[in-house]
């Protein structure tokens, strides 16, 4: 059966043959570069043209033809997610390098001390203060700047602090607002609705008068020029006693 409309080489006239097909070789024939070209012929079959390909053997009659299998396409799995970039802890160790050239890591390094890495910045420390543990009081030279990294990270990571509670905020203090030149300020400021520019002399002695008149009615009035005088004789009289 011919199958060139099915092949990638249109150019050559290619066959399939039915399992048990028995062939003859009526010629051989030498090509260059070591090829050659061999003609076989089918015995009981008339010799057909390249440009006729033999037709295909009709179906028997009553026989329904086999069924073609489907292609089973392999499953492309799940898609991954679109990561967001690299973790803050990623960020740090490859800044190491840039830091101090004795501690310069692979992106395969960096990859495998992120999680070390990830400890501390999970337990309240920054990125500056990780790069600056990792690379204070370095030795002259590092031979392995991966298994240097790995053992800082391991025998210096800081201890775990439980969050500290932000201060509450003191209650607000209301403020108020002179009734006549609208001047803000705080209510024991503004006493009787007014700022201090805006009270008026007379009101400045009535409110001084007030506390007056209330201490003299406790106390009575002030005593007169007489009474002094006449206390004044009585103390030099107990004065003259033996």
């Amino acid at each position: 059966m011919g199958i060139r409309s099915f092949s990638a080489f249109t150019g050559e006239q290619e066959y399939i043959l039915s399992p048990g097909t028995r062939l003859r070789v009526t010629d051989v024939k030498a090509d260059r570069g070591g090829l050659f070209t061999v003609k076989l012929e089918e015995p009981g079959c008339a010799p057909t043209s390249a440009a006729d390909p033999a037709p295909a053997p009709p179906a028997a009659p009553g026989v329904p033809a086999p069924p073609v299998p489907q292609q089973r396409t392999q499953d492309p799995g799940p898609v991954p997610a679109e990561t967001s970039g690299p973790s803050p802890a990623y960020l740090a160790l490859a800044r190491l390098g840039r830091t101090d050239a004795r501690l310069a890591l692979s992106a395969a390094d960096c990859s495998a001390l992120e999680g070390p890495a990830a400890a501390w910045l999970a337990r309240g420390v920054g990125e500056e203060y990780l790069i600056r543990a990792l690379t204070a009081g370095l030795p002259d030279a590092i031979g392995s700047p991966v298994g240097f990294v790995r053992r800082r990270l391991r025998n210096k990571i800081p201890p775990g602090v439980a969050a500290v509670p932000a201060p509450e905020a003191p209650p607000p203090r209301p403020m108020v607002e002179c009734v006549e030149c609208g001047a803000p300020g705080r209510v024991e400021a503004l006493p009787d609705g007014l700022c201090r520019s805006c009270r008026t002399p007379a009101q400045d002695a009535v409110t001084e008068a007030v506390p007056a008149a209330a201490t003299e009615a406790a106390t009575g009035p002030p005593p007169g020029r007489g009474d002094v005088m006449a206390y004044v004789g009585t103390l030099r009289e107990l004065l003259r006693l033996p």
